[in-house]
């Protein structure tokens, strides 16, 4: 059987409209629609730079795009990656909600291989965790429901109950 379809969304540097420079796709310009993008998507995972806009002193920054993607919803795995290697970066992304922080160095790749597995395994264990609730609550509201039961057996038909319970022994 096919793998389960994972969907992942790369913000990372700016767009600079220029042919020789641009990714291939259609490029949504500043960070805002960057962003707007990316969670319209609604990816499984989104891997963010700290560095949006290098060249617009004004522009948000990963952790600032990390804070809007967060308060539309909380539980978006995010990986920030930068060529930043300042604890105080890392430390600051995963206060707001980054799920892992990958330095752009020459092991980079492998880390972030290693990151994306434990976001799947994360995501594994989230629906798992979904599964067993709904399971307990469903088992639990079953009992109660058995229970309410003889309640109302109990004070509507307390002579057929006794009846019933004196048939057994």
């Amino acid at each position: 059987t096919d793998p389960p379809e994972f969907t992942v969304a790369v913000a990372s540097c700016f767009y600079v409209n220029e042919a020789d420079w641009d990714r291939p796709g259609k490029p949504y310009g500043q960070h805002h629609k960057i962003l707007e993008k990316v969670v319209e998507q609604n990816p499984d995972l989104i891997i963010l730079d700290y560095y949006m806009d290098k060249k617009n002193p004004n522009a948000m920054n990963g952790i600032e795009v990390l804070k809007k993607i967060k308060q539309q919803n909380p539980e978006q795995h995010v990986i920030m990656l930068s060529g930043q290697d300042k604890i105080e970066v890392a430390v600051e992304t995963m206060k707001h909600g980054a799920f892992d922080y990958v330095v752009k160095n020459e092991s980079a790749f492998i880390r972030s291989f290693n990151v994306i597995s434990n976001v799947i395994k994360n995501m594994k264990s989230i629906e798992m965790m979904k599964a067993y609730r709904f399971g307990f609550f469903f088992l639990l509201s079953l009992i109660g429901s058995v229970f309410l039961m003889v309640i109302i057996l109990m004070v509507f038909f307390p002579e057929t109950l006794r009846n019933y319970a004196l048939s057994w022994g």
